[in-house]
């Protein structure tokens, strides 16, 4: 020691000589060592610190806690108002030539209540080529967390997107929007609701390949109580429909599960030009947009009978005599071709 100075608040300043390979050592009466110094290899250990070395790095301040006890960083202020910095630990780098701090993680003082407020987290870190650090993170008083920029609105609030690398679920009822899941009538749990001032959508996007019949976004409705391999006793689907290339038109599948069945099967097809077809796209049971039915497949009698008795001779139908045939007679004819279709019954 070259020379010891103590100022008028108390602080004593021990100046030492450069030292190789030696160790500096202050000794406390009562705890023993509670600061030492290797300073040839920039080291500087508080209480019982010791040097540790993790991967290529090397420790150069080490802090110690006494016997069974652990260690305490203390980082203080007597700064009493809302919202301002305790204490801060900084990151920087001095091969930096200009904006040397890199990051930093700060306590705020966070609350009303005066001479006992609460506390706040703040992670940061400086953008490249930025000028300083931004809040990245924050964990409130009230342990609510938000990811991105500035202070959380809620218990997680993150400001922009999500994305999970592996498969995974989400425990729990979840409202999008300004609006908390709540119960649906009948006692049905709402585990999904969401809410927007105009016009709320529900969007199913695809990038797969362009193709006619490709399947864009689909609803399923699954039942997990079923032993076989597909669970799924219905579903509502979506496919590209048409041979404009990159332009295409939509259709909508409505699909079924039959009693005892392997998977769900299609039974009701709304086509791009609003064909409605139904089971499984037969042309037999199609109802098409200019009201028109597509009978492809059914090969009726030349007439109708009834207890042996013709009630409709169909051949009248295509000849000029058939303003002549009783409305009652045409719509008996009509409701037969449905029937034999199994359009109904």
């Amino acid at each position: 020691v070259t020379a010891v100075s103590i100022d008028g608040n108390g602080k004593t300043t021990l100046n030492v000589a450069a030292v190789s390979g030696g160790d500096l050592e202050v000794l406390s009466e009562t705890s023993g060592i509670t600061l030492s110094a290797d300073v040839s290899e920039d080291f500087v250990g508080v209480g019982t610190g010791v040097k540790i070395v993790a991967g290529s790095a090397t420790a150069t301040l080490g802090i110690g806690g006494q016997d069974s006890g652990f260690s305490v960083l203390e980082l203080s202020t007597n700064n009493n108002t809302n919202t301002s910095s305790v204490g801060i630990i900084v990151f920087g780098n001095d091969a930096m030539t200009t904006n040397k701090l890199l990051a930093s993680i700060r306590g705020v003082t966070d609350g009303t209540t005066s001479l006992n407020r609460g506390g706040r987290l703040r992670f940061l870190t400086k953008p490249d080529a930025g000028t300083t650090d931004l809040i990245r993170m924050s964990i409130t008083e009230a342990g609510d967390v938000k990811i991105g920029l500035g202070d959380p609105d809620e218990k997680l609030h993150v400001a922009g997107n999500i994305k999970a690398d592996t498969d995974g679920y989400f425990l729990g009822d979840v409202g999008i929007g300004t609006v908390s899941p709540g119960i649906e009538v009948g006692g049905a749990n709402r585990v999904l609701t969401m809410l927007a001032t105009v016009n709320p959508a529900f969007d199913l996007a695809s990038s797969r390949a362009d193709a006619d019949g490709a399947t864009i976004g689909a609803i399923d409705f699954t039942w997990t109580t079923i032993t076989s391999d597909d669970q799924r006793v219905a579903a509502i689907a979506v496919q590209s429909d048409g041979s404009t290339a990159l332009d295409r038109g939509g259709k909508m599948l409505f699909l079924v599960r039959p009693d005892g069945g392997p998977t769900h099967v299609t039974k009701m097809t709304l086509r791009e030009n609003g064909d409605l077809n139904i089971d499984n796209l037969t042309a037999s049971r199609m109802i098409t947009t200019d009201g028109s039915k597509n009978l492809a497949s059914l090969s009726p009698s030349a007439a109708y009978t009834r207890n042996a008795t013709i009630v409709e001779d169909r051949t009248l139908l295509a000849s000029a005599s058939a303003t002549t045939i009783n409305n009652n007679n045409v719509l008996a004819a009509i409701i037969a071709d449905l029937q034999a279709a199994n359009v109904f019954g």
